[in-house]
């Protein structure tokens, strides 16, 4: 018979195992994820300026997990409205993912708009100059390039 103490240890090690990233795997190009913001992004922000955001489910390689929901990801606001003369919208990409400790660079297939999705009741869309995009907004991306971790 097991102790119960090396029973939950061994429980614990299988099931942080089975959620770590496959090193030395390649996430194909053409992979679709969606992450969700962890800090709030403005369309005042200044092209550059780094947000973060978190994978929301596995991404999967093979039927083995290799980045597991949660992972940490950064990237940059590319267009904004930081100058009141611009005709940009926002728009952010994803620039690296954080394996192991780590920024691995990616490149995806462009950057995503973040608009201010306000309506009217009658549902008239207005547009604002200046927004602010709150945390857990969710964004669709595709890699456009294999990513090798």
């Amino acid at each position: 018979m097991i102790p119960k103490s090396l029973f939950i240890l061994i429980l614990v090690l299988a099931t942080l195992v089975g959620t770590q990233p496959i090193f030395g795997s390649t996430i194909p190009a053409g992979t679709v994820f969606s992450v969700r913001l962890l800090n709030p992004v403005s369309s005042k922000d200044s092209p550059g300026r780094v947000f973060h955001a978190e994978l929301q489910h596995n991404i999967t390689v093979g039927g083995k997990i290799a980045l597991a929901g949660g992972t940490k990801f950064s990237g940059k606001v590319i267009t904004s409205r930081r100058l009141t003369s611009s005709p940009h919208d926002l728009t952010v990409d994803l620039v690296a993912v954080q394996v192991n400790g780590q920024n691995v660079p990616l490149t995806t297939t462009g950057p995503q708009t973040l608009s201010n999705n306000v309506t009217t009741m009658g549902g008239v869309g207005v547009s604002r100059n200046s927004y602010t995009v709150a945390s857990g907004k969710r964004m669709q991306f595709k890699l456009a390039r294999p990513l090798a971790l």
